[in-house]
């Protein structure tokens, strides 16, 4: 066999040995890529699913905060009458006060302060209310 045979066979393998390198390296790249961007899509879709989500809850939150802030303003408006009047016992608060604080805490509590057994018709002492 002759040598200048053998140095281009040589330098042959070598430029499809470097070939093939250079062409895994950019098909990996490509691979790693579309893994990247599928990554991306799912971690978008999750995220818009959740605020969706929070939107749905939220909506239902503000109702029932300004729900709340309404009763708050009706038993501050309804709690200048009461201090008005004068008290000639012993006591603090009359029942009148005691049922605006009951309907005060109902409403931090989340609860209805209109029904329920937070003092909805009865007195300070748990007496009906004529």
């Amino acid at each position: 066999m002759k040598p200048w045979l053998a140095l281009i066979a040589a330098i042959v393998a070598a430029a499809l040995l470097a070939g093939t390198y250079a062409y895994g390296r950019s098909d990996g790249r490509a691979i790693e890529r579309d893994k990247q961007a599928e990554a991306r899509k799912a971690v978008e879709a999750d995220r818009k699913q959740r605020e969706q989500r929070v939107d749905q809850v939220g909506g239902g939150v503000a109702v029932a905060e300004t729900q709340r802030q309404d009763n708050v303003r009706e038993i501050y408006r309804e709690s200048h009458t009461v201090t008005e009047r004068p008290v000639y016992r012993n006591v603090c608060v009359d029942a009148d006060g005691m049922r605006l604080l009951d309907r005060a805490a109902a409403a931090a509590n989340g609860a209805d302060p209109g029904s329920g057994s937070a003092g909805a018709g009865q007195g300070a002492a748990g007496e009906p209310q004529p």
